[in-house]
C-alpha cells in the first residue's frame, strides 16, 4: 500500500538486516524481492543477506528468492553452485535445492550432482547432492547402480550421532525404492557385516531381521 512512499524501502531494509527477529528479517527479504525486484540494490542485499544472516531460515529465503527472481540472470546458476560447493552447510542445502528445482530440465545439472555426491571431500556436500538426486531424479536409469556404489563406498566417517551418513541415505532409498532388486539384500548384508560406521551397521542390522521375518 506505501510502495511509492520513500520511507517505505529504507525501513524494510532496515528490518532485513537489522530485526532482531529472524521471521521479521526474513519477511522483509521477502517484500523486498517482490516489490523492488528492478532496483540495483536488491540482489546485492539479497546476496548479502544468504550469506551473512544469523539464521539457517532467512539465508534460505535469500537464495530461494534470488534462484526464482533471476533465474535468467547467467551468473545466478554459477552462483548457486559456488554456495553448494564452498559455503557453509546452512547454504548449501537451499542452494542444492534451488538448483534441482530451477534447473531440474538443464542436461547439465544432474551430471554435476552426481558428480558432487561421489567425488566431493565435505560429507555435507555429498549427502546435499545425493538427496537432491534422490528427490529429482528417481526415473533415472542408472539410480540403482549410483546408489549401491554410495552405500557401499562413500567414505563418510562419524564424528558425532547428529550427523547424516550419506552410505546410509543411499542404503534407505535402495530399500525404499528397488526392495525386488536381489542386489539390494547383498548390499544390505554387507553393510550389516562390515560398514565402519556402528550407527548404520545397527541400522542395517535392524532391516535385515525385519527383511528377514516378512
Amino acid at each position: 500500500g506505501w510502495k511509492e512512499d520513500p520511507d517505505t524501502l529504507p525501513w524494510l531494509k532496515n528490518c532485513a538486516l537489522q530485526d532482531e527477529d529472524g521471521d521479521v528479517r526474513g519477511a522483509a527479504v521477502n517484500a523486498i524481492t517482490q516489490g523492488w525486484k528492478e532496483y540495483p540494490d536488491t540482489l546485492p542485499l539479497l546476496k548479502d543477506r544468504a550469506l551473512k544472516d544469523e539464521s539457517v531460515w532467512v539465508r534460505g529465503v535469500a537464495v530461494y528468492a534470488i534462484a526464482e527472481g533471476w533465474k535468467e540472470d547467467p551468473d545466478t546458476l554459477p552462483w548457486l553452485k559456488d554456495l553448494a560447493l564452498h559455503e557453509s552447510w546452512t547454504v548449501q542445502q537451499p542452494a542444492m535445492i534451488a538448483i534441482t528445482q530451477g534447473w531440474k530440465e538443464d542436461p547439465d545439472t544432474l551430471p554435476w550432482l552426481k558428480n558432487c555426491a561421489l567425488q566431493d571431500e565435505s560429507k555435507s556436500v555429498r549427502q546435499f547432492a545425493l538427496e537432491a538426486i534422490v528427490k529429482g531424479w528417481k526415473e533415472d536409469p542408472e539410480l540403482f547402480e549410483f546408489l549401491a556404489n554410495i552405500a557401499l563406498n562413500d567414505p563418510f566417517e562419524r564424528i558425532n550421532k547428529y550427523q547424516y551418513n550419506p552410505r546410509q541415505t543411499a542404503l534407505e532409498t535402495l530399500l525404499e525404492n528397488f526392495s525386488d532388486n536381489p542386489k539390494t539384500l547383498e548390499i544390505l548384508n554387507q553393510v550389516a557385516l562390515n560398514d565402519s560406521d556402528k550407527k548404520l551397521r545397527e541400522f542395517a542390522q535392524e532391516k535385515l531381521r525385519k527383511w528377514e521375518t516378512g
